[in-house]
């Protein structure tokens, strides 16, 4: 009897512990549910959302056609069609656009000679026409610039007008260089990327002298500068002005977008 009596109480609390576990459990998807059916009354509906926007790069109306489930690119709501623009047009467009990169590329030039370029415009001299009356030879144009650079030191070396002391040392710089190639190499004796000496367009009376030299030749460059001051020359500095061409491309471009406004 002890052991039945023992046997039954085993199975009682058994079934307690089940019950107990059991509702547990039930209770707890029922809290869940609870909560979800709360979410569903704030949360805005998936087909409600709407589009993404659209990110950098995108092509128009991308958006809209993924969407709606159209090719984006080629729906034909969004596509630009060709055939509506006439050859005329395209033609027009196409010429402005070369027309403004042309003077842009011309302006980053025209900036990029003028770093480290020395611009004089120096009165007619017998040293400026001697360096002018060298020929240009795209084919061989640093030698043409070491040939101008020689003529223009070997005037002003006997120059009485100039300073003693440029005299001097250009008279040194004469005495070095005994070969031409040594003024064709940046990491020696120096370079001459530059050199210009020609008359100026308005006056012919008035020469237009560009220098750009490599840093072994900077001393030389400032003696030379300071004899053609001593001549009476004029130093600029910053981009030079704009070309003829320039110019006309500027005042056809201005026209052209004048007319279809």
């Amino acid at each position: 009897v002890f052991f039945h009596v023992l046997f039954v109480l085993m199975l009682s609390l058994i079934l307690s512990c089940n019950c107990k576990r059991i509702h547990a459990i039930t209770c707890k998807f029922s809290d869940q549910e609870r909560f979800l059916s709360c979410m569903e009354t704030w949360l805005p509906k998936v087909d409600q959302l709407p589009c993404p926007p659209k990110g950098k790069g995108a092509k128009k109306g991308s958006d809209v056609a993924a969407c709606s489930g159209k090719s984006g690119p080629h729906s034909a709501k969004y596509r630009k069609v060709d055939s509506e623009r006439s050859e005329l047009a395209a033609i027009r467009e196409l010429s402005e656009a070369n027309a403004e990169l042309g003077l842009e590329t011309k302006r980053i030039v025209r900036s990029l000679i003028a770093e480290g370029t020395v611009t004089l415009f120096v009165p007619v001299h017998p040293a400026v026409k001697a360096a002018a009356a060298v020929a240009d030879d795209p084919s061989k144009q640093f030698r043409i610039n070491v040939d101008k650079w020689g003529l223009l030191t070997q005037c002003l070396v006997d120059e009485p007008k100039c300073p003693q002391p440029c005299r001097d040392l250009l008279k040194e710089h004469l005495r070095a260089i005994h070969d031409p190639s040594l003024l064709m190499s940046p990491f020696e004796s120096g370079w001459i990327p530059l050199f210009v000496s020609k008359p100026t367009h308005n006056n012919p009376d008035l020469f237009l002298v560009q220098l750009k030299v490599s840093q072994p030749l900077f001393e030389q460059a400032a003696a030379m500068i300071k004899c053609l001051v001593a001549l009476g020359a004029s130093v600029e500095f910053g981009p030079g002005p704009r070309s003829q061409n320039e110019r006309r491309t500027q005042t056809a471009l201005k026209h052209v977008k004048s007319l279809h406004r």
